[in-house]
């Protein structure tokens, strides 16, 4: 029985310290994200960089979409360490494509992806992101 209590404390240990951001950064679970436009749009954050292609499926289903309704800021939650999440990805990079709300609502999804009906993609870095303040800018 003391076994298994050391060995549960041991495990847990190790869990508590692999969830911990990689030194030197904080860690932040938020950024903001601002529609300065006059209609609404999906913002969907990916990870998948340099890929861009969109390889996800419709924006309205994704879990990682936000739909921003127009001239709106934004408070974007993430589960994890956006610093660890952007460090171990392939290219270093979080993505955000933006979609017209109006144009995924009413479109094949197949048919926006053929024709790569992105309003804009954002590519940034942690630097990038810091830099920022944590806030973006869509325009």
């Amino acid at each position: 029985m003391k076994t298994t209590k050391t060995l549960l404390i041991i495990i847990f240990s190790g869990f508590l310290l692999s969830m911990k951001c990689v030194k030197g950064y904080e860690c932040n679970s938020i950024f903001y994200f601002r529609n300065g436009t006059d209609k609404p749009i999906y913002m969907l954050v990916t990870y998948d960089y340099p890929d861009t292609s969109m390889n996800f499926q419709n924006p309205r289903y994704e879990r990682y979409t936000h739909k921003i309704a127009a001239n709106t800021k934004r408070e974007i939650r993430t589960n994890n360490c956006i610093e660890n999440i952007i460090l171990n990805s392939p290219g270093k990079k979080m993505s955000m494509f933006v979609f017209d709300a109006k144009l995924v609502d009413t479109t094949p999804w197949p048919q926006i992806k053929q024709n790569y009906q992105v309003l804009k993609r954002f590519d940034y870095t942690l630097e990038e992101m810091e830099s920022a303040d944590w806030n973006i800018d869509f325009q």
